[in-house]
């Protein structure tokens, strides 16, 4: 008995092997799930309406016939020869009815016996499976503009453009990286350029007055270690600067009293001699002492000159005797500073 044979009696016979199964105390559990697995199996191989279940020894007529995949093809009513071997080792498991029996007729040409075991189909070679992208073309394009922009945003210095005004220069691609950055979008979307650099510049604006009060407000309490000896550099150079201008001013004091000296007259006042042998009369000497008054300020001793503070040496007027020497004159308050170094350097 041939194998279709014996699927037919089972199909024939199917409503009494249904109430074997069902009732389960005349045969054995194990001996039910066996049935079960042969009848499922069997489903595999039962033909439809349209299509039936080739030989599965349907590649012994290579051997027999000696034909090529394109000859078989041609007798079997096939125009693909391709399909031969999937049809003969089991890939294809059906083929349409008259194919079948041009199979079948085929083999008993030369004397096949068809057989219908069941065939376990080769197995595929593994491929390697590739990774699926499992964002979305939406995310992946939303991740690839955040980085652009970011790139764009953080090459510009966004405080030297709002000083220098020039915010209305940028480009659009600028601007829209600030509106990404600072979540500025109006209803989810870029707004139009024109206003975009509006609102670029109200944020800057706000951002960099609040700064200020910040600064203004709360001061640091303690510098940063540059700025401290940036301010003590500074502090120094201030302080050359004040020695280096005391000593031009008292070399330019030195320098003009020297030429003082060499321009005006010897004037120290001495007694008036006689034409007589340099002999002199009370008289005129009472009133010499009367002409001459000596007031000494700040420890330098001056003539008196009309109410007027007069210098011995240059024989300047410096100024009123009852004025403070601060309240000179520029030029008279040096000759009464050298005066005072002069007598410092002398002690």
């Amino acid at each position: 008995m041939d194998t279709q044979t014996i699927v037919q009696t089972i199909i024939q016979n199917r409503e009494s092997i249904i109430n074997l199964i069902k009732d389960s105390d005349t045969i054995q559990t194990p001996i039910i799930e066996e049935l079960k697995n042969t009848i499922n199996l069997l489903k595999t191989y039962i033909p439809s309406e349209k299509f039936d279940i080739p030989p599965s020894n349907f590649s012994s007529i290579r051997d027999k016939s000696n034909l090529n995949d394109k000859q078989i093809a041609k007798k079997i009513g096939i125009t693909c020869p391709n399909q031969i071997p999937k049809i003969m080792d089991g890939t294809q498991k059906k083929v349409k009815k008259n194919i079948a029996k041009n199979i079948i007729d085929l083999m008993q040409e030369y004397q096949i016996q068809p057989q219908y075991n069941s065939i376990t189909p080769p197995t595929s070679p593994n491929k390697s499976k590739k990774n699926k992208n499992t964002s979305t073309p939406n995310s992946t394009q939303n991740t690839q503009d955040e980085i652009i922009f970011l790139e764009i945003y953080d090459k510009i210095n966004w405080k030297t453009n709002y000083e220098n005004k020039t915010i209305h220069k940028l480009s659009a691609k600028d601007i829209k990286s600030f509106i990404y950055k600072h979540n500025l979008k109006i209803d989810g979307k870029f707004p139009i350029k024109s206003v975009a650099k509006g609102i670029v510049t109200k944020f800057l604006r706000e951002l960099y007055q609040e700064q200020e009060q910040e600064n203004n407000t709360n001061p640091p309490d303690n510098l940063d270690e540059q700025e401290q000896e940036q301010e003590q550099e500074q502090e120094q150079e201030q302080e050359q600067e004040k020695e280096q201008e005391k000593e031009k001013e008292k070399e330019n004091v030195e320098a003009k009293e020297e030429e003082k000296e060499e321009e005006q007259p010897n004037l120290t006042l001495t007694p008036i001699e006689d034409e007589n042998n340099g002999d002199t009369t009370d008289d005129e000497s009472e009133s010499d002492n009367e002409d001459i008054q000596e007031i000494t300020i700040q420890g330098i001793k001056y003539y008196i000159d009309d109410g007027y503070v007069l210098d011995q040496k240059t024989a300047e007027r410096l100024g009123p005797i009852n004025d403070d020497p601060d309240d000179w004159d520029d030029q008279y308050r040096k000759i009464h500073m050298q005066n005072i170094i002069n007598k410092m350097s002398s002690m």
